[in-house]
C-alpha cells in the first residue's frame, strides 16, 4: 500500500482514507492495512475518526451500497484541560465523529473501555488492539542502550499533564524527553516543568520515531487517570517491548490490565516513579531481565500478523 496516496488509497475492493502524517492513521490505517492481505467481495471503505471528504461522502457511500468501517483509537470527546479542547469545540469534532460512527456499518477500536464509550453510537463494535510488525523496520530490538541517558520518555504536545506525574521525582540527569519541538507553545510549558539538567531529543517523522528510543535503557509512560485517558491504548508498552527495554507506567488503564500486569513496572505517585526508575538504572541484571520479559511478551500478544488475521476476518466478513 502506498502511504503517500491521499486521501483515498484503493486495493481491489478495499478503500482506505489515509492521512500519512498523523500518528493515529499510521498505527491504525497505514501500517496495519499496509500489511493486510484481505479480499472483500464488495467495496469496503475504512477510515480513522472522521472521513477526509466529510460526512456527506459517507452518506453517498452508504447510498451506493459501500460498507463502511470507522476506526477509533481515542475517546471522541476531550476534556477542558486537554490542549485540543478549543479546537475540538470550535470544529465540532466530537459531533462529526459521532455521526461517522452512526453511519458506519462497524466501528473498530483498541480496548474494552473505548468500546463502552462507542457502543451508544455504533451498530456493531469490534476490538482490534494496537499491534506492531516486530523485528521489521524501525520495530527491532535496540542495539544500543548505553550511549545516551538511561531513561527516555517519548512525548508529544498533548502530554504535559502526564509529564507532571514524574517531573521533579525522576532524576533529571538520567532523563531524556523525546519528541521535543520548542516552536510549539505547549512544549515551552513542558520545559518549565524541568530544571537545567534535562535533555531533549527533537521530534522526528512517524516512519522513524522509534529511533527516539535508541541509546536508552528504559522507558516511561505516565498517564493521568481520566475518562479520556482510560480509553487510550497501551502502545508505549509495545514500543518499549519492540526495543527490548523495560518500562515504568502509571497504575491506570490502559496499562493496568490483566495481559500486561506481570511485565511492566507500575508507579502510583512521585516516590514510586523515583524508586522504580532508580532500581532499573542501578540493578543491571534486573533491568535486562525485565526488558527481555517485555520483549517476549509483546511479540506473543501484540504481533501485527496475529491481530491482522482478526482484521482480515472483519473486513472480509462485513460484506
Amino acid at each position: 500500500m502506498n502511504a503517500s496516496i491521499s486521501p483515498v488509497a484503493r486495493r481491489g475492493n478495499l478503500m482506505l482514507d489515509i492521512r500519512p502524517h498523523t500518528s493515529c492513521d499510521f498505527h491504525r490505517i497505514i501500517m496495519p492495512y499496509g500489511h493486510l492481505k484481505a479480499d472483500p467481495k464488495a467495496p469496503v471503505f475504512v477510515f480513522n475518526r472522521q472521513p477526509s471528504h466529510g460526512i456527506r461522502s459517507l452518506v453517498a457511500m452508504k447510498q451506493a451500497g459501500i460498507k463502511i468501517i470507522c476506526d477509533l483509537d481515542d475517546h471522541f470527546e476531550v476534556g477542558p484541560d486537554h490542549v485540543l479542547y478549543e479546537l475540538f469545540k470550535r470544529n465540532k469534532v466530537a459531533e462529526i465523529i459521532q455521526q461517522s460512527m452512526m453511519l458506519a456499518d462497524l466501528v473498530t477500536c483498541t480496548n474494552t473501555e473505548l468500546a463502552k464509550a462507542i457502543a451508544p453510537y455504533a451498530k456493531r463494535v469490534e476490538i482490534l488492539p494496537n499491534a506492531l510488525p516486530f523485528d521489521q523496520g524501525q520495530f527491532t530490538l535496540s542495539q544500543d542502550t548505553e550511549s545516551d541517558r538511561p531513561i527516555v520518555y517519548v512525548a508529544g504536545t498533548t502530554h504535559r499533564h502526564d509529564i507532571m506525574l514524574f517531573a521533579g521525582h525522576v532524576d533529571e540527569q538520567h532523563l531524556t524527553v523525546a519528541g521535543h519541538n520548542p516552536e510549539r507553545k505547549e512544549w515551552r510549558k513542558i520545559e518549565a516543568l524541568f530544571g537545567p539538567n534535562i535533555n531533549y531529543k527533537a521530534e522526528t517523522s512517524i516512519d522513524q520515531y522509534m529511533n527516539l528510543y535508541e541509546g536508552h535503557a528504559l522507558a516511561l509512560a505516565p498517564l493521568v487517570d481520566t475518562s479520556f485517558n482510560r480509553c487510550k491504548s497501551n502502545l508505549k508498552v509495545l514500543e518499549a517491548g519492540a526495543k527490548g527495554i523495560p518500562i515504568v507506567v502509571s497504575n491506570v488503564h490502559p496499562y493496568q490490565n490483566c495481559t500486561d500486569y506481570d511485565v511492566v513496572e507500575y508507579a502510583s505517585d512521585g516516590s514510586e516513579w523515583r524508586k522504580r526508575t532508580a532500581r532499573l538504572i542501578y540493578d543491571e541484571g534486573y533491568r535486562l531481565e525485565r526488558g527481555q520479559q517485555l520483549a517476549e511478551h509483546v511479540r506473543e500478544h501484540y504481533h501485527l500478523e496475529k491481530i491482522n488475521e482478526v482484521r482480515r476476518q472483519i473486513v472480509e466478513g462485513i460484506v
